[in-house]
């Protein structure tokens, strides 16, 4: 399974760093209603679309928890994250837990 870089958009800064990873049925666009309400001082967000969701719907894959989690772990590679947080929704609580929530390389 090749990753590639999820679409993603960032809120806040340092120093604690999160990745969130939406559910079934959604995109990052579900975070939208506690956007407003995130601590953008203690923490900087990832919020990511896996692959079939929003930005990312006609990326190939085999959509599976697997490959999501392989993927979750490249927007903290490119964002030069060595520790980082997960959070998720249903699926992508699921997803993430699998991804180790450690960044790879």
């Amino acid at each position: 399974m090749a990753s590639f870089v999820l679409p993603h958009t960032l809120h806040g800064g340092d120093p604690h760093k999160v990745i969130g990873v939406h559910g079934r049925f959604a995109g990052r666009s579900a975070f939208g209603p506690i956007v407003p309400d995130l601590d953008r001082d203690a923490f900087q967000y990832a919020l990511v679309d896996l692959r079939g969701y929003g930005a990312a719907k006609g990326r190939p894959g085999v959509y599976a928890t697997a490959e999501g989690a392989v993927d979750v772990l490249a927007p903290a590679d490119r964002l030069g994250w060595e520790r980082f947080s997960v959070i998720g929704h249903s699926m992508g609580g699921r997803t993430g837990s699998a991804s180790g929530g450690t960044a790879a390389g």
